[in-house]
């Protein structure tokens, strides 16, 4: 929580000083934005380090006349940049029930400068996506009955569930992550389970083995003896046959 002396005084937007956070961060002082600040130098410091890498801001807000949860994202030049940016969007899309994608937007208004995004996709490296999470202080919209649904408590944790299943998807399609892998771990002890295990037998089974296919071997009769290579195995010839 980036407004904790606010919020525990009923404020949604401003800090204890009066201060709108969400406006803050391109001006941010460790006095007048304490949080911000310190915010700021953890991201900096995780940016330059080199066994860290950086790729998803988010910034978390509720929002208190649109429905569902919808993301606010950056418009670039960079093409490339551009469509990398909008791919973990579209696939929250097809993960959460109570996306909004009409009222998800991707620009570089100046009026916004200060936001949280826009700041620090100017300040961070250009592979790190920097977005804004909103999720409604009342519930969603829904095609089929009942066609609104409150939120409950319940409701925004299966939220924060898609978020983080969204981001496996997304190391899927950038090839971070081999798509042939299980996409949970249970589903590998599962195969693991699945394979037939052999056991080696001990010398004393073979050799019982073998007694018992002795005793279960039919007795031939004086005179007959089987004559390879000819008939069906197991028959026996008898040599007097006069058609042999």
């Amino acid at each position: 929580m980036m407004n904790p002396d606010g919020v525990f005084l009923g404020n949604q937007k401003c800090s204890l000083l009066g201060l709108d956070l969400n406006r803050g961060w391109i001006d941010a002082t460790p006095l007048s934005h304490p949080t911000l600040d310190a915010v700021q130098n953890l991201l900096a410091d995780l940016n330059q380090r080199k066994d860290v890498h950086l790729d998803f801001v988010f910034d978390i807000h509720a929002h208190t006349s649109l429905h569902g949860a919808f993301i606010y994202g950056n418009s670039y030049d960079d093409v490339y940049r551009y469509e990398r940016h909008i791919v973990y969007p579209k696939l929250l899309a097809q993960n959460a029930e109570d996306f909004n994608s009409l009222d998800t937007m991707y620009n570089r208004d100046p009026k916004k400068a200060g936001t949280a995004r826009r700041y620090l996709c100017a300040t961070l490296k250009d592979s790190v996506n920097c977005y804004t999470l909103f999720a409604s202080l009342h519930g969603y919209r829904r095609d089929t009955p009942p066609y609104f649904l409150n939120y409950s408590e319940e409701g925004y944790y299966r939220l924060g569930r898609n978020v983080a299943r969204t981001y496996l998807d997304y190391y899927h399609v950038v090839g971070v992550i081999p798509v042939g892998l299980p996409a949970s771990p249970g589903a590998l002890k599962r195969a693991r389970r699945s394979r037939p295990r052999h056991r080696r037998r001990s010398r004393y089974s073979r050799r019982q083995e073998n007694f018992d296919k002795l005793e279960a071997k039919p007795e031939q009769s004086p005179g007959q003896a089987e004559s390879p290579g000819e008939g069906h195995p197991g028959v026996a010839w008898s040599s007097s046959d006069p058609t042999r």
